[in-house]
């Protein structure tokens, strides 16, 4: 009696003990088949907020030039292009872990002024260098994905590069919108953007790059690149409102 007792205790133990072998079983299996599930989710993201943030600088310089501030239309540009040049490295990284990148989810922007715009582009480029790359960094940190982990300590120093610049200008617009319009319009500046790691330098080029540490052969002048290509443009999907 008592052996049969512990006969039917095992046949009722058997199915779970199987069902969680198998549970663990898939779980391995899936991890080892995509080790980089949190770096997959994280480069989705960032490209999605990039190509958000593309398509604000557009339009801002659009608006900028329909108020007759060219030179502001010119930072919005520059700002524009360093984001494309960082958004085209998060794509290329997603290809590469054969993550298809079809859709994105647009912000919904309304129209605005120049003042309103720069405002929301400042706001928004200190976010990214103070808390969204280096939050990313951190999520993807223990998958030791290399490329990506570049990609975004790249991404953070080219932003940090001009951060004091963007709080300078954004303490200016709003609170002598006037007095800055002026002094950015009294003057025409030469932006310098680096094309592999989006850095934008100002009105002249060092001999090294100050985030890669190599040649700044690879920086192009702002009038030689366009801010509209391929890199961030959508496939058609269900817009929402996402930050940048």
């Amino acid at each position: 009696m008592k052996n049969l007792k512990g006969q039917l205790r095992l046949v009722w133990l058997v199915p779970p003990l199987i069902a969680v072998l198998l549970v663990g079983g898939a779980a391995q299996a899936a991890t080892a088949s995509d080790p980089y599930p949190e770096t997959r989710k994280v480069l989705e993201e960032l490209v999605i907020a990039g190509q958000s943030a593309v398509r604000h600088y557009r339009q801002s310089a659009r608006q900028a030039r329909n108020e007759n501030l060219p030179y502001i239309a010119d930072l919005f540009k520059a700002m524009g292009v360093s984001q494309l040049v960082m958004l085209r490295n998060f794509k290329r990284l997603l290809s590469e872990l054969d993550k298809p990148v079809s859709t994105c989810a647009l912000t919904r922007f309304h129209r605005a002024t120049t003042r309103q715009n720069l405002m929301t582009a400042i706001q928004n480029e200190i976010r990214e260098t103070d808390e969204l790359y280096p939050q990313a960094l951190e999520r993807i940190r223990d998958e030791g994905h290399t490329a990506a982990k570049v990609s975004l300590r790249q991404a953070i120093q080219a932003q940090a590069l001009h951060r004091r610049d963007m709080r300078d200008i954004q303490r200016g617009a709003r609170h002598f919108y006037g007095l800055l319009k002026r002094e950015v319009q009294r003057r025409a500046t030469t932006y310098y953007i680096c094309q592999h790691s989006g850095a934008m330098l100002l009105n002249a080029l060092p001999a090294v790059c100050p985030v890669r540490g190599a040649s700044t052969a690879s920086y192009r002048a702002l009038h030689r690149i366009s801010l509209n290509n391929n890199h961030s443009a959508c496939q058609p999907g269900a817009a929402t409102t996402r930050p940048l």
